[in-house]
């Protein structure tokens, strides 16, 4: 139980520790979109190689492709490899792939 208990108070400390640092930077080029399901709906069109219908989606404004250096903290990070941003200054957020974040 004693084990139990200090690996479950370790995986909070290590995990809160991973949104409690410093700022991280985008990497260009990669997808990002306002919420979990346009990203996911963003990337399919891509896989899919539907051009088309990611352009008409980015003209929405709710989906884009990330900028190299712009300042962000990472808000939430999923088990798929996926995160949740906002860059510095701003409320908003948004989620794009893990790899798209360099947090040193």
């Amino acid at each position: 139980m004693k084990t139990l208990l200090l690996s479950t108070a370790l995986l909070f400390i290590f995990s809160a520790s991973a949104f409690a640092g410093g700022p991280c930077y985008t990497k260009k080029g990669y997808v990002f979109a306002a919420s979990e399901e346009l990203f996911d709906k963003a990337m399919r069109m891509i896989s899919q190689k539907d051009r088309a219908a990611f352009m008409k989606l980015a003209k929405t404004g709710l989906v884009g492709i990330t900028r190299d250096g712009v300042k962000v903290f990472r808000e939430d990070v999923t088990w798929d490899g996926m995160c949740e941003i906002r860059p510095a200054g701003e409320t908003g957020t948004v989620w794009t792939n893990i790899e798209a974040v360099d947090c040193k």
